[in-house]
């Protein structure tokens, strides 16, 4: 029975204490938070007194060992909302940061504050940030020593520092086979854009084919690589590999408009650039055949003119060689050849002197025809053996 009574008893006390704790929920004011203070107001001094709160609560974390990391993703959402949230926080972090023990989440909010810099227009900062992170991390393999140069790198770009950047990133790619496969993909679209920038067309295809995706979909970072490739091609005059990938591009973004008509990448000017460097790639493809049509045409009349006046010279030599006529030789058998009288001797002379030139003159036309022909190879032989 005192068993009985002693439960009921400690039922009760628990009923009581729950009761109590209703009590004291229902008691605070839903605009306030659990300590009694009225919550951070949604402005810029309200959001910088709630900084510098988490700030200290930070310090007191730390102090006491523990992990602060909610606290500071807390501190992150907050500082997107305006400059000024920005300015604050990033000071605020630049004090934190040393006093974090854990490299990884040093690194990995040095990288995320970098960023925060340069939006605010503090690129220098940002680079520095950066810099110190590579000196930490110098191996180019390592995920921080990769992550710091190739943050770095976008932001060169984005300021027109291409060189630059190219630089940073060749480094990257020497290294690439470490990369997994979306790093190395995502390594090889920037340093081909970096080469587009600066007219490697070489370089956009060593870079740009090895590491091409293997199908299209609708995010914006798989078309790059494809219209990268596609471009170099049109640069480069290979018209017909220019319009192989700018089809590809064109068939997917006709896909894309029936599945999702309302889709970012419909909007201009992506499939308006599209088409046109798929309609220069087809015009090139046409010159470049007109080209060799009129290339082949050209060579066939210029061999048959070529026929034409050699076989013509050579009747006019024959024909001059025979009108000239035969001096008549002394017999085999006379000891002392007769004198020849000064007629003989100025037919004779003529003779010589008209076969002599005849051969000049068309061994030597027929060696121009030729160089012209053929770029001055057999030509220029036949022309110098003719002129001796």
């Amino acid at each position: 029975m005192n068993e009985i009574r002693l439960c009921l008893i400690l039922l009760l006390l628990v009923l009581v204490q729950l009761s109590d704790l209703t009590a004291t929920a229902q008691e605070v004011p839903a605009n306030k938070l659990p300590d009694g203070r009225q919550p951070y107001e949604n402005s810029d001094a309200g959001m910088s007194l709630a900084l510098q709160d988490f700030e200290a609560w930070c310090r007191a974390e730390l102090a006491r060992g523990n992990d602060i990391s909610d606290s500071l993703e807390h501190m992150a959402g907050i500082a997107g909302a305006s400059e000024v949230l920005s300015r604050n926080y990033a000071h605020i972090m630049e004090g934190l940061l040393p006093e974090i023990p854990d490299d990884e989440v040093v690194a990995e909010y040095t990288i995320d504050l970098s960023g925060l810099y340069y939006r605010i227009g503090e690129g220098e900062r940002a680079d520095e940030l950066l810099d110190q992170l590579v000196v930490k991390h110098p191996d180019p393999a390592t995920h921080w020593g990769r992550s710091a140069r190739y943050v770095r790198a976008v932001y060169e770009i984005q300021r027109g520092d291409v060189e630059s950047a190219k630089e940073r990133l060749e480094t990257l790619w020497e290294v690439a086979d470490t990369y997994e496969d979306k790093t190395f993909r995502r390594l090889g679209t920037q340093l081909a854009e970096a080469y587009d920038e600066t007219g490697d067309w070489e370089g956009v295809l060593r870079v740009g084919l090895p590491t091409l995706p293997d199908t299209l979909d609708e995010r914006i970072r798989t078309i790059a690589p494809f219209q990268n490739v596609a471009n170099a091609y049109l640069q480069l005059g290979d018209y017909e590999n220019a319009e192989r990938y700018y089809q590809r591009i064109d068939e997917f973004l006709t896909d894309l408009r029936k599945r999702d008509p309302n889709n970012i990448l419909l909007r201009e000017p992506t499939p308006q650039l599209i088409k046109k460097g798929l309609q220069h790639a087809r015009d090139g493809q046409q010159q470049v055949q007109y080209q060799a049509a009129h290339e082949e045409a050209v060579d066939k009349e210029l061999q048959d003119l070529v026929t034409d006046v050699a076989t013509e010279m050579a009747a006019n030599i024959a024909t001059e060689e025979v009108a000239v006529p035969a001096v008549a030789q002394p017999p085999a058998s006379t000891a002392l050849a007769a004198p020849r009288s000064a007629e003989s001797e100025a037919v004779t002379k003529e003779f010589e002197e008209n076969r002599e030139a005849s051969s000049l003159v068309g061994k030597g036309a027929i060696g121009l025809l030729l160089i012209a022909l053929v770029g001055g190879g057999v030509g220029a032989v036949y022309f110098k053996r003719g002129s001796v």
